[in-house]
């Protein structure tokens, strides 16, 4: 499984498909010359340098293998490179690969590096000296499971900022391991809890480019996991443990449902997780986690940013303009008729938006994550003033009635004892 975007490169622009890939340094595509190993198997786009008056050849060659056993090696050029309507004002390396080995889709012949040690050689350097257009030299990653309510995975990956719709709550920064500040995207989790076993934070490198996550052999023998078939029944999912990871301020929850991966076969699913000793004992929180966090990479200050993810779209009313409709759990039922107090306008709006995934968290996920969700909000009232102070004491007055909800739901968890309590008070 691959998150991939899409590239221009060259004059006139060359259109490609690349892997946006925080565990690599090196940017490259597939080259007009490479006609053997994975290129004479699969129909790729390829760059053609003599089709573009802005490229320039080198001498310089490079390689990379990657951990899967794939390789690419070629030629290194340079051209211009444009990114969602932006181009580089001047021209950066990029490998043009002769010779792959290994699996490449049809549609995936590149990667763009954006690993630590690359970022000064890439693309992604000559955006960020761009001050006037780019003032943080940040970028963030949404993935998604599914793109606008279909079948497909999808996502979303910004450059120079964040995406506030797809996240909620504060970010939370945890610093980029001292020993590798300037080489890779390694963080050290406070600690990793598997079922009813806490197990100490061990170091990982955030690593967009791989779909699992590769964990201690120990954490794997917790699992118990290792006796599955290649494939099993995804409902199956439903009976493994639970991976909690402590990062900053939050506790990331995985059920088996969020580390199974669907497969090509209709209702079947294959894990996520496996072992990192296969791996050169390197541990990495790849596809399968950052689907579950919406993640920022701070290259100016060497830190990576959590927060939970937003994905409004599960949220729509029956009487939405498009006809769908989508069941609400009660408490978010609760929380829509809280979020109507709210005056009209975009950040309103988005507050109450907020606390109805907010709830839709706890009643998937437990406590400790809405605990983290409210105490943020608060946070944001006392210290944002686009909110007039009438709206703001309804707010808190909704905060209380949550409060309240909650309180009802962990004593009986029970839909009729909940509505009861609802139907008291309105």
């Amino acid at each position: 499984m691959f998150y991939y975007g899409e590239i221009e490169v060259g004059t006139p622009s060359q259109k490609f498909y690349t892997d946006f890939d925080t565990g690599s340094s090196v940017t490259w595509q597939a080259c007009s010359s490479c006609t053997e190993g994975s290129c004479a198997q699969q129909t790729l786009d390829k760059f053609d340098c003599s089709g573009s008056s802005t490229c320039n050849t080198t001498t310089e060659r490079f390689s990379v293998p990657y951990a899967d056993r794939s390789e690419v090696s070629g030629r290194l050029f340079t051209d211009r490179l444009c990114l969602a309507g932006y181009c580089t004002k001047e021209p950066v390396p990029i490998g043009c690969a002769d010779t792959m080995k290994g699996v490449f889709t049809r549609k995936l012949g590149g990667i763009f590096g954006l690993d630590i040690a690359g970022i000064p050689m890439s693309a992604l350097h000559s955006i960020f000296k761009d001050k006037k257009n780019c003032p943080d030299p940040v970028f963030a990653f949404y993935l998604n499971t599914t793109l606008d309510n279909t079948q497909q995975s999808g996502g979303e990956i910004t450059f120079c900022e964040t995406d506030p719709e797809h996240y909620q709550g504060p970010i939370s920064w945890v610093p980029v391991d001292a020993e590798v500040r300037d080489e890779a995207w390694f963080v050290t989790p406070e600690k990793i809890v598997v079922g009813q076993r806490e197990f100490p934070g061990f170091s990982a490198v955030v690593d967009s480019g791989t779909t699992m996550m590769l964990l201690p052999e120990e954490i794997l023998e917790e699992l118990a996991l290792r006796k599955l078939d290649d494939e099993y029944p995804c409902a199956n999912a439903t009976d493994f443990p639970v991976i909690s990871l402590f990062m900053g301020a939050y506790e990331i929850r995985m059920t088996g449902a969020d580390y199974s991966i669907q497969t090509s076969k209709p209702g079947y699913c294959s894990l996520g997780v496996s072992g990192s000793s296969g791996i050169q004992g390197i541990n990495i929180l790849g596809d399968v986690f950052m689907r579950k966090v919406y993640t920022v990479f701070d290259y100016g200050n060497r830190r990576i940013g959590v927060s939970p993810t937003q994905r409004p779209s599960r949220f729509k009313r029956k009487d939405s303009k498009d006809g769908s409709a989508t069941h609400f759990n009660p408490i978010a039922q609760l929380c829509i008729k809280f979020a109507e107090l709210l005056d009209d306008g975009a950040k309103s709006e988005f507050a109450g938006e907020a606390l109805v995934y907010m709830i839709f968290l706890e009643n998937q996920h437990g406590m400790a994550i809405v605990e983290n969700m409210r105490a943020a909000f608060k946070e944001t009232l006392n210290e944002d003033d686009w909110l007039e102070p009438a709206t703001k004491e309804k707010i808190l007055s909704m905060l209380e009635k949550l409060d309240f909800y909650l309180g009802a739901f962990y004593e009986a968890y029970s839909e009729e004892k909940l509505m009861a309590h609802y139907n008291k008070v309105t």
